[in-house]
């Protein structure tokens, strides 16, 4: 039996997938196989993977490749990977982001069989190279996890290369949920803690890198991705706790709320959502009983929400409010 899969999802990732592979590859650990899915790419992406199985002799058997022939989406051809992958264990690894050659090794070896997933967050980000970016170690409140993640207070407590998970405890909850385009793994964790899966955080030195990439476009992209699953998350995760751990309702509803107020926060600072977008949010959290007040609509519909968007408002006395919001969860 195979011990443990990786499992890579890519999308035009050319640039950085070659390296990703070759930081499997090179894994100290020899029982584990790798499955790739390409979620439709339409640059070289393809054909670099394919070459890489190709010339690699010695562990070439050890990848498998899945070829979609349309979009799906993260969580599907996430989804896709652990139905396909035969090991016990399983770890996420991103396209653009690495695994230290003993990472596999370590973790396998250190497995509390007693426990549904262990979390190693100790990381190195990266912009080109590892070790161009010099940041303090990164310690859990391990009292505050799960409102950190239902918060989404960032850094969280860790990244989808953080944990190795027994593969029966990811099929346990339903994997990832594939309604999501942004949160996917955050989710997914979020779940985790509230379905009340036994895990242990591992502190040492880092096993794995995570890539920083950035530019206008991808970040207003990122932000409009994630206003949009803010709506699936609220609902989602609510009905999820009261289906299967109905006692954490109400935990769960107070730190929903402080999610709530994070984001319409963000809504108000920034320029990129409008008014729609706004009353929209606030129909969502009337909707999950997050918030009753009247007031809320009377104040945002009428045209005080202009006023409330005026550069000396928006920069001033909201980027105030998010602050000291974000600083409270």
């Amino acid at each position: 039996m195979i011990d443990i899969s990786v499992i890579i999802t890519c999308f035009n990732s050319e640039g950085t997938i070659l390296e990703t592979l070759y930081s499997v590859s090179n894994q100290t650990y020899d029982n584990w196989e790798c499955i790739i899915v390409d979620d439709f790419s339409t640059d070289r992406t393809l054909s670099i993977v394919e070459d890489f199985i190709r010339k690699d002799p010695n562990k070439g058997t050890k990848f498998k490749l899945i070829k979609n022939s349309k979009n799906l989406g993260r969580p599907k051809v996430l989804n896709q990977g652990v139905y396909s992958s035969k090991g016990k264990y399983i770890i996420f690894l991103d396209s653009d982001d690495l695994l230290k050659d003993t990472c596999l090794e370590r973790r396998i070896m250190s497995f509390d069989e007693n426990l549904d997933f262990m979390v190693f967050p100790s990381n190195e980000r990266f912009f080109k190279k590892v070790g161009d970016i010099k940041v303090k170690p990164h310690i859990i409140d391990e009292s505050k996890v799960l409102k950190n993640f239902i918060t989404h207070k960032l850094p969280t407590s860790w990244n989808i290369m953080g944990p190795i998970w027994k593969k029966e405890a990811l099929l346990k909850i339903g994997c990832f949920d594939e309604k999501y385009i942004r949160l996917v793994d955050v989710e997914l964790s979020t779940r985790a803690l509230i379905y009340g899966l036994k895990y242990k955080i591992v502190y040492g030195e880092s096993d794995h890198f995570y890539r920083i990439t950035s530019s206008n476009v991808l970040v207003r992209n990122k932000r409009n991705r994630f206003f949009n699953a803010s709506f699936t998350y609220i609902e989602e995760i609510l009905l999820f706790t009261k289906r299967y751990a109905p006692e954490k309702q109400k935990e769960v509803k107070k730190y929903m709320f402080l999610f709530f107020l994070s984001v319409f926060s963000m809504l108000l600072v920034s320029k990129q959502f409008d008014r729609d977008d706004i009353m929209s949010f606030i129909d969502c959290g009337r909707k999950q009983q997050l918030i009753k007040h009247k007031g809320w609509n009377i104040f945002f519909r009428n045209k005080i929400l202009n006023i409330t968007r005026l550069p000396v408002i928006r920069g001033g006395i909201w980027r105030m409010v998010h602050f000291y919001i974000y600083k409270l969860i």
